[in-house]
């Protein structure tokens, strides 16, 4: 059964460590840049479920941190035992209002692979990995 295109809308919400507070939150300024433990979220290795690996990400402001998880996503997990969520094709058409904490993003059609699990996944695990970034508030993906 081939999945639907269509547009998504999801609101992010608050993960709590034992301090009480947004995870992620942690930003070092370095020689004009910040850095930022990131979570991305990626297939296990059936993909049935997915799973989180951090990673590092150095960015300037808010859009190149969004853009810079988008990317990571793209090139796939540094743990060989996880999958790419985002097919090889896919491109990034566009990743907007992220000042504004509401992210939309837009993927070519080659995101959605006719397998309805794995594109649900798919859709989850991008908005959990922009999510995380403290400043979103909303994801709306349209694939």
């Amino acid at each position: 059964m081939k999945s639907k295109k269509g547009s998504n809308s999801y609101r992010c919400g608050c993960s709590t460590d034992s301090g009480g507070g947004c995870r992620n939150t942690y930003k070092k300024k370095d020689y004009g840049s910040y850095r930022y433990n990131s979570e991305l979220y990626f297939f296990n290795e059936t993909a049935t479920s997915i799973v989180m690996e951090n990673r590092e990400i150095k960015y300037k402001d808010d859009k190149e941190l969004a853009e810079s998880v988008i990317e990571a996503l793209m090139k796939g997990p540094d743990n060989s035992r996880y999958m790419k969520i985002i097919e090889k094709n896919t491109k990034l058409l566009s990743l907007n209002d992220v000042d504004s904490g509401n992210i939309v993003v837009n993927f070519s059609g080659e995101f959605l692979t006719g397998d309805n699990t794995k594109d649900v996944l798919a859709v989850y695990a991008v908005v959990k990995s922009l999510c995380a970034i403290s400043s979103v508030d909303s994801v709306k993906s349209n694939c």
